[in-house]
């Protein structure tokens, strides 16, 4: 049977969700803050430009919408915390398994900060991310090298974090990068 553009389904209810109008959400435009509505409306087009630009977040090459700027920020803290209390956790009770929540953590900072421009801090979170994973599907103590491995990634994403809350680009770790990658094809081997 073929399926025409009337039997596609505009919104899919998960299970135990209620499909209401109220779950569905719009896509609008945001609304620019209350100053810069007050100049665009005082200024010539070509000055109106000028506020739209200087009101970028700008971080080393990356240019960034304020709001964007302020979710990256925010969310990515709240990740590097759940990677903190997590390791603290390991760091107590060595013997106990890595949590789904640590490494989804890991996951979702490297997307995030590969989707606003900042693959440096992606590409030092996917290794940890992987390693994670391969805790969670083969739990077991951690080596005194891979607790400081693991510590050291993470305070690596934070100075991270907190070279672009100075609008500065964070530099690459290799050398972290290169022992989590170590780390992770002896753990498969």
């Amino acid at each position: 049977e073929e399926m025409t553009e009337e039997a596609i389904p505009e919104t899919i209810a998960f299970e135990g969700e209620a499909e209401s109008p109220a779950s569905i959400i719009e896509p609008t435009e945001p609304e620019p803050p209350p100053a810069v509505v007050e100049t665009l409306v005082q200024s010539t087009p070509s000055e109106a430009a000028v506020v739209e630009e200087e009101s970028e977040v700008l971080v080393g090459s990356v240019s960034l919408p304020p709001a964007l700027y302020n979710i990256f920020i925010n969310e990515s803290g709240q990740h590097l915390a759940t990677l903190q209390r997590n390791f603290e956790s390991i760091s107590q009770s060595p013997d106990a398994p890595v949590q789904h929540d640590f490494m989804r953590a890991a996951h979702t900072l490297c997307g995030i900060s590969r989707t606003v421009g900042f693959p440096v801090i992606a590409d030092l979170a996917f290794p940890l991310e992987l390693w994670l994973l391969d805790l969670l599907q083969h739990p077991a103590p951690l080596t005194d090298k891979q607790h400081k491995l693991m510590g050291d990634a993470i305070t690596a994403l934070h100075k991270m974090l907190d070279t672009i809350r100075g609008n500065k680009e964070p530099r690459p770790a290799k050398q972290l990068i290169r022992s989590l990658q170590a780390m992770l094809k002896k753990a498969q081997t």
